[in-house]
């Protein structure tokens, strides 16, 4: 007779951790302690700013609202072609824009200028990765890739499988295992700060597979939290509503942080994009919403539309 409270079937008989001291280092670090314990909210590692249109006159303008902390997500959504890889770009130029106290437009990052930068594109063909790649060194002032960014397109890889090896052996080769000191602790330069991740739903084979999903998830859990990198991921919304696509959208909104919402008014794949920011798990405040759209030398600038036009 089965012992009470206890099942048959012992899901966790055969459970197996690959490197259990690894494991008991991050459980000991999580471990709360009791007295002496401060409730302390992260600080800021991007920002917002309110006054927009305004603030591109006087700098004194500008009013900042927390958007993301250390080991936080983003998830970035919208219908094609609405400038979701874009609203990612500008921030990332904002990470590498140190000539301007890390601020691009609206968008203003305050992570340390050493740690490492990661974008990651599986959609795009290598033309239009290239070409994205390039307008986000002019728009942070640069005129090549500075030692701490990395870019890397990964559509030649069909197998999603394929492109998650691919990303870890980046992760591992270049910067999770890089040089560390005497005391074995790694170099501030080799710590990651910010992976973008265009488009996540191509690391799974069907974005409505639930365990395909649950195993992405846990893995970029598992790298948030070993290294306290911040993740922007972008995703399609569904074609009927402003939900983002699939299982996997269902999964983003539990699990990021913050998300960011890029539509247009109607069917048009031109003009401005309103950006609007649905929540914040951070305890930052909403950003008001804003449109964006392109000058004439291609840089996406905020521009002064009447928001009471789109609903």
């Amino acid at each position: 007779m089965a012992e009470r409270g206890v099942s048959k079937n012992r899901y966790f008989d055969n459970v197996e951790i690959e490197n259990i001291e690894k494991s008991m280092e991050l459980l000991k670090k999580s471990r709360f302690t009791g007295r002496g314990v401060v409730y302390q909210r992260s600080n800021f590692l991007f920002e917002v700013d309110q006054h927009m249109i305004e603030s591109k006159k006087d700098i004194n303008k500008y009013r900042w609202k927390g958007l993301l902390t250390e080991g936080a997500g983003l998830l970035i959504d919208g219908k094609p072609k609405c400038m979701k890889s874009t609203i990612a770009a500008m921030m990332t130029a904002a990470a590498l824009n140190l000539n301007n106290n890390g601020i691009y437009q609206n968008f203003k990052c305050n992570m340390n200028p050493n740690k490492q930068i990661l974008w990651f594109d599986t959609e795009q063909t290598v033309p239009q990765f290239n070409k994205m790649q390039l307008n986000i060194m002019r728009w942070a002032g640069l005129e090549e890739p500075p030692l701490n960014y990395h870019a890397f397109s990964l559509v030649q890889f069909q197998d999603p499988i394929e492109k998650i090896f691919m990303i870890l052996k980046v992760l591992k080769d270049l910067l999770y295992y890089g040089r560390k000191d005497r005391l074995g602790d790694l170099i501030e330069n080799d710590q990651i700060g910010l992976i973008v991740l265009d488009v996540i739903s191509d690391l799974v084979a069907d974005e409505n597979d639930r365990i395909q999903v649950n195993q992405l998830f846990d893995l970029i859990g598992k790298i948030q939290a070993e290294t306290g990198t911040m993740v922007i991921y972008t995703l399609h919304q569904n074609k009927g509503d402003d939900k983002p696509t699939g299982i996997i959208g269902g999964k983003m909104e539990k699990k990021a942080s913050g998300r960011i919402m890029c539509n247009r008014k109607g069917e048009d794949d031109a003009g401005p994009v309103y950006v609007r920011h649905k929540f914040n798990r951070e305890g930052g405040e909403l950003f008001n919403p804003f449109f964006v759209n392109y000058d004439e030398a291609g840089f996406p600038i905020i521009v002064d539309n009447d928001i009471s036009q789109i609903f």
